[in-house]
């Protein structure tokens, strides 16, 4: 019964945060992440105004941090061995693993034995949606200060600034995109891509002779190490 406006706002705007097409989001899960009052008091965004490296910096303090360490392999018959790519092992009683979705998917990891059943069934019921960004610095505010966000009618239809309320020499704007509005993007490549882009925010702000100083797109689904976004549950799974 919706119209077809009202499906496009919903794609480029709660479907594309999202990470995929509005048609492979589980509605009843998020009704449920919606009714969840605790979860819905404590959700917000916060900016870490030294970067996100000063709280893995804090987390990391003390520890055996192993860079470059890429696991092929994790032997959980008898406590853990976890076998990286250059042949070393290393052993413990326990892992906890945190790899994105995409790449447990992939199946990139030899597991012994097999992950149980139920984590099988719960990685059948999830799809990683394929999400980029893509960043642009100008020399001068492009719009007015106070603008911080734009919902644009093109290609990519989220926006925003984190320059809002710095003081710096030069402006950022951020553009997100997800779905078939990756997809699309991704098939232009990385120049088409930033072109494309600029070409959505002229339209928007009504400046047809916007340049950038420098961009670069930030592309997940390509990425080994991460394989896609966010993890979106599927229709039909709970």
């Amino acid at each position: 019964g919706f119209t077809d406006e009202q499906l496009r706002y919903v794609q480029r705007s709660f479907a594309n945060a999202e990470g995929d097409n509005m048609d492979l989001l589980n509605a009843a899960a998020h009704a449920h992440l919606f009714q969840d009052h605790d979860i819905a008091e404590d959700y917000g965004d916060h900016r870490i105004l030294d970067g996100y490296d000063a709280y893995y910096n804090k987390l990391a303090d003390g520890l055996d941090i192993r860079l470059n360490a890429v696991v092929t392999a994790i032997d959980w018959s008898d406590g853990v061995a976890v076998t990286t790519a250059d042949g070393q092992i290393f052993t413990g009683e326990n892992a906890v693993i945190t790899l994105p979705l995409g790449v447990l998917q992939a199946d990139v990891i030899a597991f012994t034995p097999d992950l149980p059943a139920v984590k099988q069934d719960a990685f059948a019921g999830l799809k990683m949606g394929p999400v980029m960004k893509m960043v642009y610095e100008f020399d001068a505010p492009i719009m007015n200060k106070s603008v911080g966000a734009i919902y644009a009618k093109g290609n990519p239809p989220m926006w925003w600034s984190p320059s809002l309320g710095r003081d710096e020499e030069t402006i950022v704007w951020t553009a997100f995109f997800s779905g078939d509005y990756a997809r699309e993007m991704i098939a232009l490549g990385e120049a088409g891509a930033l072109q494309k882009g600029l070409e959505t925010l002229r339209e928007e702000i009504g400046q047809p002779n916007l340049e950038y100083k420098q961009a670069r797109w930030i592309n997940w689904p390509d990425d080994e190490f991460a394989l896609g976004g966010y993890s979106i549950c599927l229709p039909g799974h709970y």
